[in-house]
Parts: C-alpha cells; sequence; structure tokens
C-alpha cells in the first residue's frame, strides 16, 4: 500500500488572526459587537492552534426562549482557532485546552445542550495524486463527536460550493438541524457547524462568516496543478464512527497515476470511429481535427473556465476523480476503486461517461460497461446499528446525472454498451452480479403538479420542487379573449441543482383553453412550446454547470416566459409565448419569439404563408411593410433580409383583431429578436379571403398590441 503523504505542519500563521490585547470592543464587518481575548491559555503556548481563556469568552446576551429561531441580531463574532466564528452571544464557550492534533471548540446553549456551534482545526493529509484532499472524515468526525451526538447514522449531505470549501446539512432526531463549513487551509482544515432546534436563515450568515472570519478565499483553478478538482468530498453519507472507507487514503490501490496512463476511450468511441485506447496527459487527450462542430447545440462544452473553446481539436478530458470501496472484497484490507468522469469534444457532438478502474502495478483496467451520463457524486449507506458498530463495511455507490437527455433524449443507452438503459436524470449505481446496476428506489415525486407532462424536465432535477411555487388558476383568466374559461398555468423557482453552483431561475406562465393536466389538441402545442424551452434551459446549463463544478461562475441560469392570447374565434387561435434566457457566463441575456397560431377546426398549427393568397406576391409586399415598421421603431438596428431566403429574418407571427405581430431577427445581436405591427388594412389585397372573414368572428372582444 502506498501510504498518504503527510505534511508537516508548523505554526500556522494567518493575517488578522493573531490574539491582541485591547482595550476596546472591535465591530465586525456587519457591525456587530464582536469578542476578543487579551491572553492565551497558558498551558497552550506550545500549541499549534491556540485559542484564548474561556473567562475571556463571556456570553454577553439575553438566552432566547424555547422553540424561537436565532436571528441576526442574537449572535456575534467571537474567539475561535485561527479566527473568528459568528456564534449566539448566550452561549457558553467550552473547551479543554489540550495541545492535540485535532482541536475543539465548543458554544453551548446552556437552556438546551444540543444547541451548539462546533468548530476544530487538525492537520490535513495530502496524498500524491487527485484528489489530493478529502473532506469528508474530518466532517464525519465533528458531527459525530462533538456536533450532535444524535447525529450518528444520520445521512449528511455534502456540497462544494467553491473550489475546496464544503458545506454539510443533516437533520437529526427530533428535528435538530446541523449545518456547516470545512475550508481547506493548506497544510491544515478548519471545520465549524451550527446546531438548532428550528431551522432559520442565520445558518447562510454563519457559513459565510466563518469563511471570512478566516480570512479565506477561493482557490483558483490552477492552485493544485493540471488536472481535475484537487478537493474531493462524498456527497452524501451516513454519520458513524469512522467514516466511509473510500475516504481513507492509506487504502488507495498502488499503481500509475490514473491522470497520466492510457484508459479505454469509450467516450469518443461512442461518437465515431476513434482510437480504442487515448494516453492521458494531466488527464486529457487531444488530436487536431478540422470540422468541429457539436451537433446537438451551437456551443460546445469550453475545455477550461476563462479558457477558449476546443474549437480546433478534437479532446477527452477527465473532470473529475475520486476513489471508493465500490467492489468490497471478500477478506483481507479494502482496495478502493477509481472513478473517473470523461467529457469528449468531436464532429459528432459531446459525450460523457464514467469508467470505474481497478488500478495495479500493471496498469489501469475498466470494471463493467462505461455509465452514460456525467460523475455527480458518492455516497456511502448504512443503518443506525452498523454506525456504532467496528468493521462494519458501508456499501458505497457512485451518482449520474444526465442532464442533456432532456433534449437528446437516450435512445443511445442500449445496455450492451453503455449503462444503464433509464429514462432518469440522476440515479445512484452499485455493482450487482457482476455488473452496474440501478439502485432501485422510489424517485417518483407527489404529483402535485396538475401540468407535470410540461414540467417533466424539472420534475426530474428538483422533485421536491423546493424553492419553487405552482399554480394552476381556473376562476382567475386575466387579458382578452380568455372570458370562454381556461386555466392559467404559472410556476416559479429559484433553486440550486445538486453539483450546481449556478442557481436556476425559472418564471413561466402560459394560458390554457381547458383545465390543467387535460389533453387538449390546441393547448398541447402551447405546452410542446413552453416545454422545447424549458428542456433545453435546463439540458444546457445542467451540463455546463456540472461539468465545471465549483469551477464555473455563480452567475445564475434564467429562464422567463409570459405567455398572452392575442386572438381567438371560432376558427383561429393565437398565443404568445416571449422568451428571455441567460446562460451563466454569457455577455448578456438573449430572448426569442416562440408563438402558437392553431386552426381550431384542423388542431393543426397555421404557417405564415397560410394567411395569406398564394396567387399573390405577398411575400414581397409583407417585406417591405415590415422593413418600414422597423426602421420607424428600431433606428439604431437592422434586419436586411437575405438574398437566398428573404424571409429568414421574420422569426414568428401573431394574429391579432387588428394586425399581424410580426417578430424579427435584428442585428446587432444587443437588438435582440424584437416585434412589428402590419395592419391587415396595408396587406388587403394579398391575405386570403378566409383568413379575413374569420378574423370578424372573434369569440369574445378584446385587443392585443
Amino acid at each position: 500500500m502506498r501510504q498518504p503523504l503527510v505534511l508537516l505542519l508548523g505554526f500556522i500563521v494567518l493575517v488578522g488572526c493573531a490574539v491582541t490585547s485591547q482595550s476596546e470592543t472591535p465591530v465586525d464587518q456587519i457591525g456587530v459587537p464582536t469578542q476578543e481575548a487579551s491572553s492565551v491559555v497558558p498551558e497552550q503556548s506550545g500549541c499549534l492552534w491556540t485559542h484564548p481563556p474561556k473567562e475571556q469568552d463571556p456570553p454577553v446576551g439575553e438566552l432566547l426562549p424555547a422553540g424561537e429561531p436565532l436571528g441576526r441580531d442574537d449572535m456575534r463574532m467571537r474567539p475561535g482557532f485561527l479566527g473568528r466564528l459568528l456564534v449566539p452571544e448566550a452561549w457558553v464557550v467550552e473547551h479543554d485546552g489540550q495541545c492535540t492534533e485535532t482541536q475543539s471548540i465548543m458554544w453551548v446553549n446552556p437552556l438546551n445542550e444540543r444547541e451548539r456551534v462546533a468548530h476544530r482545526v487538525g492537520r490535513l493529509d495530502v496524498d500524491e495524486l487527485s484528489p489530493a484532499r478529502d473532506a469528508t472524515r474530518s466532517i464525519n468526525g465533528l458531527l459525530s463527536e462533538v456536533a450532535d451526538y444524535y447525529a450518528a447514522g444520520e445521512t449528511v449531505r455534502i456540497t462544494e460550493p467553491v473550489l475546496c470549501r464544503f458545506d454539510f446539512e443533516l437533520e437529526a432526531e427530533g428535528g435538530y438541524i446541523t449545518a456547516g463549513t470545512w475550508l481547506d487551509l493548506g497544510d491544515a482544515y478548519a471545520v465549524a457547524s451550527i446546531s438548532v432546534a428550528v431551522d432559520t436563515p442565520v445558518i447562510d450568515n454563519f457559513q459565510n462568516q466563518f469563511k471570512s472570519g478566516l480570512g479565506w478565499s477561493a482557490r483558483d483553478f490552477d492552485d493544485y496543478g493540471p488536472g481535475p478538482r484537487r478537493c474531493h468530498a462524498f456527497s452524501e453519507t451516513v454519520v458513524d464512527r469512522f467514516g466511509p472507507v473510500g475516504s481513507m487514503f492509506s487504502y488507495r490501490p498502488d499503481g500509475p497515476d490514473p491522470l497520466n496512463s492510457q484508459i479505454d476511450n469509450t467516450c469518443l468511441g461512442h461518437l465515431g470511429d476513434y482510437p480504442e485506447r487515448v494516453q492521458l496527459t494531466d488527464g486529457s487527450w487531444e488530436a487536431d481535427t478540422d470540422d468541429i462542430k457539436d451537433i446537438y447545440a451551437n456551443r460546445r462544452v469550453w475545455k477550461h473556465p476563462g479558457g477558449s473553446p476546443a474549437l480546433n481539436a478534437t479532446n477527452v478530458e477527465v473532470v473529475r476523480i475520486a476513489y471508493a470501496d465500490l467492489l468490497p472484497e471478500s477478506e483481507g484490507d479494502p482496495v478502493l476503486e477509481i472513478i473517473i468522469g470523461v467529457v469528449c469534444n468531436a464532429n459528432e457532438g459531446v459525450h460523457a461517461d464514467i469508467q470505474v478502474l481497478s488500478s495495479s502495478n500493471s496498469g489501469l483496467e475498466r470494471i463493467g460497461l462505461p455509465i452514460d451520463g456525467f460523475f455527480a457524486g458518492l455516497s456511502s449507506t448504512s443503518d443506525l446499528d452498523s454506525s456504532h458498530s467496528i468493521g462494519v463495511l458501508n456499501l458505497e455507490r457512485l451518482h449520474v446525472a444526465r442532464p442533456w437527455i432532456f433534449e437528446w433524449g437516450f435512445d443511445h443507452v442500449d445496455g450492451t454498451t453503455l449503462c444503464c438503459v433509464t429514462d432518469r436524470y440522476s440515479y445512484p449505481i452499485e455493482w450487482q452480479d457482476g455488473a452496474w446496476s440501478l439502485v432501485d428506489e422510489d424517485i417518483e415525486p407527489e404529483n402535485t403538479v396538475g401540468e407535470s407532462a410540461v414540467f417533466e424536465s424539472l420534475l426530474q432535477v428538483n422533485p421536491s420542487l423546493d424553492g419553487c411555487y405552482y399554480s394552476d388558476l381556473g376562476y382567475h383568466v386575466p387579458g382578452p379573449f380568455r372570458e370562454g374559461g381556461g386555466d392559467n398555468i404559472s410556476m416559479s423557482c429559484e433553486f440550486k441543482p445538486d453539483g450546481s453552483r449556478p442557481t436556476f431561475e425559472i418564471d413561466i406562465d402560459y394560458p390554457l383553453r381547458v383545465r390543467a393536466g387535460v389533453a387538449d389538441p390546441v393547448d398541447d402545442h402551447v405546452r410542446a412550446a413552453v416545454k422545447k424551452h424549458l428542456d433545453q434551459r435546463l439540458s444546457e446549463d445542467l451540463g455546463e454547470a456540472i461539468y465545471y463544478g465549483p469551477n464555473g461562475t455563480v452567475l445564475p441560469s434564467q429562464l422567463f416566459i409570459e405567455g398572452e392570447v392575442t386572438f381567438r374565434s371560432d376558427r383561429l387561435y393565437s398565443v404568445a409565448l416571449p422568451v428571455y434566457y441567460y446562460w451563466p457566463g454569457a455577455a448578456h441575456g438573449d430572448n426569442a419569439a416562440e408563438t402558437v397560431n392553431v386552426d381550431l377546426q384542423t388542431g393543426e398549427l397555421l404557417e405564415l404563408a397560410d394567411l395569406f393568397d398564394p396567387s399573390t406576391e405577398w411575400l414581397p409586399a409583407l417585406l417591405e411593410a415590415v422593413d418600414a415598421a422597423a426602421e420607424l421603431n428600431y433606428p439604431r438596428c437592422g434586419w436586411g433580409p437575405s438574398e437566398t431566403n428573404p424571409g429568414s429574418r421574420i422569426k414568428r407571427f401573431n394574429i391579432t383583431p387588428t394586425h399581424l405581430r410580426i417578430y424579427l431577427g435584428l442585428a446587432p445581436n444587443a437588438c435582440r429578436v424584437q416585434p412589428v405591427q402590419v395592419g391587415y388594412s396595408d396587406l388587403a389585397d394579398y391575405l386570403d379571403s378566409e383568413f379575413l372573414d374569420h378574423l370578424s368572428t372573434t369569440q369574445t372582444a378584446g385587443v392585443a398590441g
């Protein structure tokens, strides 16, 4: 076994963290008085991390009644190891003052000892190979030993919002919430948590202030050298005495560096005729090609945040690597498997898969089929009894996410060359009967959304609709042409999917002629248009977010659709669905015009040509009228129709009582897609007479601009 490299540690000196004698009460950055000590505990003079004596950090505030949530005004900055923490001002400090490699402090609510702030610092084991740092065991140790004794057997969820910072949260017996943050300090780590009986927004303040109180800043992408992220933690684990086996460096296998070895080229091999094996250099392989284009989208996956897209090369890149005990040994010490998440770009498109590898001195060997999708995380499971037992190995699982299925489908997965056949967005995988298999679990969300078919992709990504509000009001149908009834559908969300740094903001409103969830050939066109844009936004932006992980941007993904009925008669029905979207990292947002124009007699969509007499030269006349309206309304923009395709700048249209609303793609991009109005009187010699007859038989009066 290759033993982990432990970096010896001297005194850690952080600017602003030294404890000094002060006669005045300092004030933190938010204006709340802080408490600092004038000296350190005498017996700690030789410790790596010193803490002031507890009599220098007395409680000064009033205790809150039981069951009342903490507020920011109830907190103040109090001295901890290497810096200050945001702690309830009435809680009592406890620490033993002993010099150990891992030292702990707690602040406890005198009225309820389960409510506490727990804080630790310790030496950080650093491995030679990526990921060099693992936060799982130190988070598990804090939770099981000092944060909440009732945490044993409970599931803690861990996320990496920025590189080498891990946030965690769990709910224990009695509804107690424990949440905290782990930080990489180089040769050491610092971790802190707050446990409360009532969930409170002050948890976010605590986590962010812990970071700033230590003077910690996010690591740059290249801080730890080439290759994928250098810090790791299990995304979900059960708190027990030891933590997951996969988090222990001593069980990593001997053998070559996976990021500088040959691997099976299953990612590119799925797309076309490429070499069966490729030699990685610092986690990537690249070959020159001529006409690189992603057939699925107008943009490819960028190789490095802030870098240039790989538009001139076919490439394979390991974007995530980890170790886990996925195939437990029947006897002897565990030997971990290597998991690599691979993304490749080629002429035929973009693909992502996962390989699980065994390692020995002779090289790497793939275990089972490659797994379709992104490597989203690892979990370990146990029950309450095993969490207290010695020598019980908990089952570890691999988690997969496939955001691109919303737009591209999953028919390419047949179970013979790629695992696994499923229509799920995300799922856990474990080794069963000699193959990778989906874990059987009930993941169907509770169907509280009448329009679940439209929001299918959203429900897969966010089954609980956390941060979302849905309504299908049938008694409130504002706007013209709505007196005939129908539902207004509204979905508003702000949430952060697992593995995503960007927040996803979605605000969708659209009208129906019938009730929510009821099939209707006309409304189904509206539903399909909304679903198309929702699926595309989730597919593209989740793919980017999972690819970059904590190295990505914090800018949000946004999708806003606000539909309106612009016309309704016994024969015609027209709905406008203006779309605004922003993909994280773009210079600015963009818009699109989505419209639905239906012949109610047939239920079929109408084309623009269906409104005109085919025996006339209607297109030149329409373009002339559109050009005049565009010049009047958008004098600083241009649109100039193509000579080979004169109607190409006309993106969409809506029918209204008095005019056609024509949507133009204007130049430059800042002008976006904009509407112009062309009155029916200006086109009287070209419009189809039957269309004009149907205009005069509106079901209800109304005016649409």
